[in-house]
């Protein structure tokens, strides 16, 4: 609708084809993409420009876990869920309560299965 304003996510995802992919999902069914951020630093970076209404991150990027990225997040009082695409690279210790949103990948783009908390 004309005038109404849509939620922006941080979309934090290292993979070249995974992070396009979601980010065009997401896009289509109305929200307002910042990324993919393939690192914690420019997540972090997109986070202090303008603060999204949540945020989709994977545990491990380019540059290392995203642990620190996840506290920053939580201390903004940015809502956020884990994604990943095969289920081995769970939340970190400690992250019991925040949902991990596990990807099916097809040749189209990745699909919500089920939310973990």
């Amino acid at each position: 609708m004309p005038g109404e304003s849509r939620q922006r996510v941080l979309l934090v995802e290292d993979n070249s084809l995974i992070g396009p992919a979601l980010a065009d999902a997401l896009r289509d069914i109305g929200f307002d993409v910042a990324g993919p951020a393939a690192t914690s630093a420019a997540a972090e970076d997109e986070l202090r420009r303008n603060r999204p209404d949540c945020a989709l991150i994977n545990r491990t990027l380019t540059d290392g876990p995203s642990d620190g990225l996840a506290e920053l997040l939580r201390r903004s009082d940015v809502p956020f869920a884990w994604i990943g695409g095969d289920g081995r690279d769970g939340p970190p210790d400690g992250a019991l309560g925040t949902p991990r949103l596990d990807f099916v990948l097809s040749s189209i783009c990745p699909l919500p299965v089920h939310i973990q908390g």
